[in-house]
């Protein structure tokens, strides 16, 4: 899966995913700082232990500098 997020400064960014419950399953960047503009991650649908996540609902949630989003992802196996 490629995601895609875009900066409008250079800023620290963690990048993760979680249940529809808030838990953390897998953290794809943590503090790594990157530049303005649009950045593209792969992630192959997994957890932090390397176990395939199930198809499902999932939360992605961005912090980059002082502020932070999360979207809705939904993952297809």
């Amino acid at each position: 899966t490629s995601l895609r997020f875009s900066l409008s400064e250079a800023a620290a960014v963690t990048l993760s995913v979680h249940d529809i419950d808030g838990r953390r399953l897998a953290t794809l960047i943590e503090g790594e700082r990157f530049g303005p503009g649009e950045q593209r991650l792969n992630w192959e649908g997994g957890d932090d232990a390397g176990r395939d996540l199930p198809s499902g609902l999932y939360l992605l949630r961005l912090e980059a500098g002082r502020g932070w989003d999360s979207q809705k992802l939904i993952l297809l196996r």
